[in-house]
């Protein structure tokens, strides 16, 4: 992909003006069917046009440049306060007047992006990060601290028995997983004394006398670098998170039901349901017989894609899912959440659905219990294409899908946006050299 420049709507009167156009192309676009077949309200090509359900029209405004560079992997959160964007390996939030750096240091071009309650998680293949609701930077996942150095002495208070203790990292409200527990002796009335790390600060958890690891509960909490003796004294909550570690920096990532699945080659993790900064890789994990491409999340299942097919993981309980085959046919981009009410068939609820490029060129729908929907195969296809990026957009009363195209082809990137409705597509194309 060369430098290409980032532009917004412009209503500006220097720009084209947009006017209205008194045509009805209510079928949509056909690049399929013979020009000399092709049915009356139908298009080949509609370059830098606007379509509406009713099949009227608007040339577009036109465009202001506002930031040159290289840009990839953009991303549209639903609460519409901002736009994420990768700007030459940074990651940028661009609030329609300025762009702001929140991650540095990025592989632009595989960003991955997934939202649970107005936050947006992110992943590159190699890093992980999370943006707030109000677009500051926040951390997603801790390192697991190493295992408590702990030694008995002759105070505190303790009943005589033997005593497990693990450790938790914490730092802005965010709780490592702990590792294996440490198991000191302690002699009746004494205590254990514990020294932590800098970094962080830090919770202890401690068992009851001759306790098993089931039975860690808070004990105190510790300043970085701090010390502590342990003694008698009331136990707090009980440890969650031992074994516990922070997501991986995956690929593909997708929210469902509380919870973020990220796929690292073949292998589908998911987080805990009591945080998503845990995973526990012992339990919490799919494994596929090919490396993962695509993730989507529907009303009552995620869509898994790969570049042989699409597989579809049904139920609510991660413990609990079946998988099964949906499509024959591999996934060619990420997918992107659409609208509930978009591609709604007749007397069918608006329910949460994906979308996403197959390796046969055409958009695919995934909708509830696994129904995979291939709204313009009779008309559009996109051809054969590699490095696709999906985003949805909502811009003056529409809904659109805008799909990016790495071409090495004459080295140019090409920018495709369409207006998707439930039967329809209307489209343009413009190449930036």
């Amino acid at each position: 992909m060369v430098d290409v420049s980032l532009g917004v709507v412009s209503n500006m009167a220097e720009q084209f003006a947009s006017v209205s156009v008194p045509l009805q192309f209510q079928l949509g676009l056909d690049n399929l069917t013979p020009e000399t077949a092709l049915q009356g309200g139908t298009l080949r090509e509609a370059v830098n046009m606007d379509f509406y359900p009713t099949g009227s029209q608007r040339t577009r405004p036109g465009l202001r440049q506002v930031e040159s560079g290289r840009f990839d992997s953009l991303f549209h959160p639903s609460h519409d306060r901002f736009l994420l964007v990768a700007k030459d390996n940074t990651l940028v939030k661009f609030d329609g007047t300025s762009f702001v750096t929140l991650a540095t240091d990025i592989n632009g071009s595989a960003l991955a992006f997934a939202e649970i309650d107005e936050d947006v998680y992110w992943v590159d293949g190699a890093k992980r990060g999370c943006v707030t609701a109000l677009g500051m930077p926040a951390l997603w996942g801790l390192p697991v601290p190493p295992s408590i150095q702990a030694s008995p002495v002759s105070s505190g208070g303790l009943t005589a028995g033997t005593y497990r203790l693990a450790m938790t990292a914490r730092v802005a409200g965010v709780e490592s997983g702990a590792a294996e527990p440490t198991v000191v002796q302690v002699s009746e009335g004494g205590g254990i004394a514990i020294t932590v790390p800098t970094g962080a600060d830090f919770s202890v958890y401690r068992t009851p006398p001759n306790g098993v690891a089931s039975d860690l509960c808070w004990a105190a909490d510790i300043s970085s670098g701090g010390s502590v003796v342990i003694g008698s004294g009331i136990l707090g909550k009980p440890l969650q998170s031992l074994y516990a570690v922070p997501p991986p920096s995956g690929t593909a990532i997708a929210s469902y039901r509380g919870r973020l699945f990220v796929s690292f080659g073949d292998t589908l993790w998911f987080t805990s349901a009591y945080s998503r900064h845990w995973v526990f890789q012992a339990t919490d994990y799919f494994r596929l017989n090919a490396n993962i491409t695509m993730l989507g999340a529907s009303e009552n299942g995620l869509y898994v894609g790969t570049a042989y097919e699409i597989l579809f993981l049904d139920g609510t309980d991660p413990a609990a899912m079946t998988i099964r085959q949906v499509s024959p046919v591999g996934s060619v981009s990420l997918s992107v959440e659409v609208a509930v009410d978009s591609f709604s068939d007749e007397g069918m609820s608006p329910a949460r659905q994906c979308a996403w490029i197959d390796a046969d060129g055409f958009l695919c729908v995934g909708k509830g219990s696994g129904v995979v929907t291939r709204p313009h195969r009779n008309r559009y296809c996109m051809g054969s294409l590699q490095g696709i990026s999906l985003a949805e957009i909502r811009r003056a009363g529409l809904r659109q899908i805008i799909v990016g195209i790495d071409s090495q082809e004459n080295s140019t990137f090409i920018q495709t946006d369409s207006v998707l409705l439930p039967n329809q597509v209307f489209g343009y194309g413009a190449t930036f050299d």
